[in-house]
């Protein structure tokens, strides 16, 4: 976010702490929850279809496991971090996750968009 022309000098001129600050008062403001995900969680290593973790290089864009699923690294890394509240122990609400579901990730690949 630093590097574009308007918004970088305005991201870097904010602290961390206030900009997290800042995006939890807009998500409560609209009724949205924020989860935070602590930076060592494999989102970008982690098959989203069975869970698995790869080895991913920075040179490596694109996850192809044993499972069938292929798609590109910030693909599945978005993915897993959408799933993220529903796994066993990350779980911050009721209900079955894939695992325990038994889905291996070929069903609806989760939309993210304004005002959702």
């Amino acid at each position: 976010m630093a590097q574009a022309p308007y918004l970088g000098q305005q991201v870097a001129d904010v602290a961390p702490g206030s900009l997290l600050r800042f995006v939890a008062y807009k998500a409560a403001w609209r009724g949205r929850e924020l989860i935070a995900v602590p930076a060592e969680y494999p989102s970008t290593r982690t098959c989203s279809g069975c869970g698995s973790l790869h080895d991913m290089p920075l040179g490596r864009r694109m996850l192809s496991c044993g499972c069938g699923v292929r798609m590109g690294r910030d693909e599945n890394a978005a993915v897993n971090l959408y799933r993220y509240p529903e796994e066993p122990g990350n779980r911050t609400r009721e209900g079955a996750t894939r695992g325990e579901t038994g889905s291996c990730g070929g069903g609806r690949k989760p939309v993210v968009g304004p005002g959702r």
